[in-house]
């Protein structure tokens, strides 16, 4: 840890933004493309169902526009 002291700081989030912004998209499809991969294999137990690979999001809220139809069809967030 000593070697990240003195004048470094932590980036705040809207740095991060700006830099991923900076970047552009395609850096960040290539990095997702060279690094993301399935934690399962064929042969997982509790990973599969009748051929597909089991997957669950939890807790991810999106962003919508605050429309009525949007709220009757997706609900609002608790």
């Amino acid at each position: 840890m000593a070697r990240w002291r003195g004048d470094w700081q932590v980036p705040s989030s809207g740095a991060l933004t700006q830099a991923r912004a900076r970047l552009g998209g395609g850096v960040m499809k290539m990095l997702f493309e060279r690094i993301a991969s399935p934690t399962s294999t064929e042969g997982s137990i509790g990973s599969w169902w009748r051929g597909l690979r089991l997957v669950a999001i939890d807790g991810t809220v999106f962003d919508l526009p605050d429309t009525e139809a949007n709220s009757a069809h997706f609900g609002r967030p608790g």
